[in-house]
């Protein structure tokens, strides 16, 4: 919310001192994540401020969508059946429809951006909901042993945290050694079950060797 602040700021000082002609089409939610409480949270915190500025459409965390700038491709080009590509093909529906109906991509039904600059309007999120959230934004750390930020995970992005080790890239189910009061005779393993190649659940065990 404080970027997005700053961003209408900006918007704001182009208008003002460089293009007065600067118009937004709208507001698209990205990266979004429906498990995510907080996500969910601040989709509704922007509706209820920005009201129809907010894109019906939205673009969903997807695999496809995170892989296709290593390969140098757009995501239609990549992989055109993914759910990636759909959410795009939504989004470019939307604005054809909106610029059908309207006449002029600058018309929104509601609030719009000029309506926003102009009443030097400060965004917040609650307090209490960001404080609670900040941890969604924290990476996996193992020395933490915040192991749920694991879930939902895929198998590419468990690589990058913990390697592959010894674990069969097509098995479902991954083990890991992993430190805390581990000694010759006690260990310590991070079981993580799959579904789909995305982390549906884990496990922590001890094994005590007699």
């Amino acid at each position: 919310m404080e970027g997005l602040n700053k961003l209408l700021q900006t918007i704001k000082d182009i208008k003002t001192d460089f293009n007065k002609n600067l118009e937004i089409e709208g507001l698209l939610i990205t990266m979004y994540d429906q498990r995510l409480k907080h996500n969910n949270n601040i989709i509704k915190q922007l509706k209820n401020y920005f009201e129809d500025m907010v894109f019906k459409t939205i673009i969903k965390r997807n695999v496809s969508l995170s892989e296709a700038p290593s390969f140098g491709a757009n995501i239609f080009d990549y992989k055109i059946e993914s759910e990636g590509s759909n959410n795009y093909l939504n989004l470019s529906r939307e604005i054809i429809t909106n610029h059908n109906t309207m006449g002029k991509t600058n018309i929104i039904l509601g609030k719009t951006i000029q309506h926003v600059l102009e009443n030097n309007e400060t965004i917040t999120l609650e307090k209490s909901k960001r404080k609670n959230h900040l941890q969604h934004f924290e990476p996996f750390d193992i020395k933490k042993r915040n192991y749920n930020k694991l879930k939902g995970m895929h198998k590419k992005e468990i690589i990058k945290s913990l390697g592959l080790v010894y674990n069969d890239i097509y098995s479902d189910t991954w083990m890991y050694r992993i430190p805390g009061r581990a000694t010759v005779f006690r260990k310590n393993f991070l079981y993580l079950y799959f579904v789909d190649n995305h982390v549906e659940s884990l496990e922590l065990r001890r094994f005590k060797r007699s």
